[in-house]
């Protein structure tokens, strides 16, 4: 689902993107708070995404009245 490719130039608000993507798209069921970090290393030009994804507790489907 990551779309950026290995040697192709770095958009730091791709992560959030991202994020806001699978939340949007519904990908994962009780998706909860989600967080992205990035540490750039200039010596060998690459950087390090960490995406941080935390699970939410189902909410109850409510009952449907018996007739």
């Amino acid at each position: 689902m990551w779309a950026l490719k290995k040697g192709q130039l770095f958009n730091a608000e791709y992560p959030d993107y991202f994020l806001n993507r699978l939340v949007a798209d519904d990908v994962l069921d009780n998706l909860g708070k989600t967080s992205s970090s990035i540490a750039p290393n200039h010596e060998t030009k690459t950087v390090d995404v960490t995406i941080t994804l935390a699970g939410e507790k189902k909410k109850p489907v409510p009952e449907k009245p018996v007739p």
